[in-house]
């Protein structure tokens, strides 16, 4: 049987080979919620049935994007094993929550063999993500994920393994995307462009240390699909077609693959069976940021659904109501938080008075609760009713976060750093909707 490696879509691979197959990082099903908000560029259709049976799955971390609760729900009865990086309870809890039970916990470094021909190896530096080595008969692959390991870990990594194909993270831009409400787009871009910096002198100075033989940029498809959002898949981020083009402008020499979902890599000829026609990175971030938007219109995705506050709105006060009565963060101690829920016809605030315990419900900000506010969150009806009718779980917050449908102001004549802003309306949101 012929080895090869699947570029799935974002950061999932599916390594095949004789009696073998191991699947990475799923995340495909996307709730319809956010469907219409967030989607894989450039495209592909997923269905479950494509996968068959799979031995392995592997997932380097607990972000949504990389171990999506829905699409593990969908694919369970097909995965035999699950392969984990160790201590990362909240990740194998994930799994075993949806009914997983064969898991089994890779330590840091150390190398398991799955079969004759496959030996797999973990390694990390922080916590959170994780990468993996693969290696297949004589093979060796490198799935970088977001991981971003210390040169005192790469030189390990390349004294112990020749690496063939490195599977390399094109961009930093992910870390801003759920921040780009919260500075102007001046600032934005500048923030942008210097990690982007940053984040490529880490890469050619990765490929300097490792040496891989052929480098393939992946690992970040998630894009903004509604004509008001489209802007935000720009702001001079790298594209995959960027990323090769500065890495060959340090390293010549430099071997890759620029692959698009579908594409596929026969190991043994050390060949690509490309899936589409036309390249649609583009060969600038000005013709990637076209082939989305045809995309999009082409497609005639579905308008964004704010939802209707006033079809729920008793509802939301007795939810809002349930938040005054549990243990409130110090910061709004005898404050006043402004919830503004945006319809697709009509707002409602909502004002939380922290002093009063009370909730007062207006549909202008004519009232002195309304304007004596410390914070004020404007968020879609329609997530606040999704939540109650769904629960709140971790991985909707991170959707939450990067659907960037929800902005947060602060009522005060302090300047607050992007990062600050993030902070308090991660802090803000799991107040009030993190009920578990």
């Amino acid at each position: 049987m012929t080895m090869n490696i699947e570029y799935i879509t974002h950061a999932s691979l599916l390594l095949t080979g004789e009696d073998f197959s191991l699947l990475t990082d799923p995340c495909y099903f996307i709730e319809p919620f956010f469907a219409t908000t967030l989607f894989h560029f450039p495209p592909r259709d997923i269905t479950t049935e494509m996968f068959g049976k799979l031995n392995y799955v592997y997932s380097s971390h607990i972000h949504v994007d990389h171990s999506h609760p829905e699409t593990l729900k969908q694919l369970k009865n097909q995965i035999e094993t699950v392969l984990l990086p160790a201590k990362r309870p909240d990740l194998e809890k994930r799994y075993r929550d949806i009914g997983y039970e064969n898991i089994i916990l890779l330590q840091n470094g150390q190398t398991l063999q799955l079969n004759d021909t496959v030996e797999v190896t973990s390694y990390w530096d922080d916590p959170i993500d994780t990468i993996l080595l693969i290696k297949i008969k004589d093979k060796v692959i490198l799935h970088q994920n977001d991981c971003l390991l210390t040169p005192r870990t790469l030189a390990k990594i390349a004294d112990k393994f020749q690496i063939d194909y490195a599977f390399l993270l094109y961009t930093s831009f992910a870390n801003h995307q759920p921040t780009l409400l919260y500075g102007s787009p001046e600032d934005m871009i500048k923030e942008v462009v210097t990690q982007e910096e940053e984040f490529l002198r880490y890469q050619v100075n990765l490929i300097k240390i490792l040496q891989p033989e052929t480098i393939i940029p992946y690992s970040m498809t998630l894009t903004y699909g509604q004509e008001d959002q489209l802007h935000l898949n720009g702001y001079e981020r790298m594209t995959p077609t960027i990323f090769i083009n500065r890495i060959l402008s340090d390293l010549p020499e430099t071997k890759y693959f620029i692959l698009q979902p579908g594409d596929i890599i026969d190991l043994e000829i050390d060949s690509v069976k490309y899936a589409h026609t036309k390249n649609l990175w583009g060969d600038n971030l000005q013709e990637y940021l076209h082939n989305i938007t045809e995309y999009v219109r082409a497609k005639n995705i579905s308008k964004f659904n704010f939802g209707d506050p006033e079809k729920n709105r008793e509802k939301f006060a007795i939810y809002l109501e349930a938040s005054l009565k549990s243990l409130v963060p110090s910061i709004f101690i005898n404050q006043i938080i402004l919830l503004e829920l945006i319809g697709n016809k009509e707002t409602i605030y909502y004002a939380m008075d922290f002093q009063d315990k009370r909730v007062l419900v207006n549909k202008s900000l004519s009232s002195p609760a309304s304007n004596n506010y410390l914070i004020k969150l404007s968020t879609p009806a329609i997530i606040l009713e999704y939540i109650i009718d769904h629960s709140f779980h971790d991985s909707l917050l991170d959707f939450i976060l990067y659907s960037n449908r929800v902005d947060l102001k602060i009522n005060q004549n302090k300047h607050f750093s992007i990062k600050a802003r993030f902070g308090l309306l991660i802090t803000t949101l799991l107040f009030l909707f993190d009920h578990r």
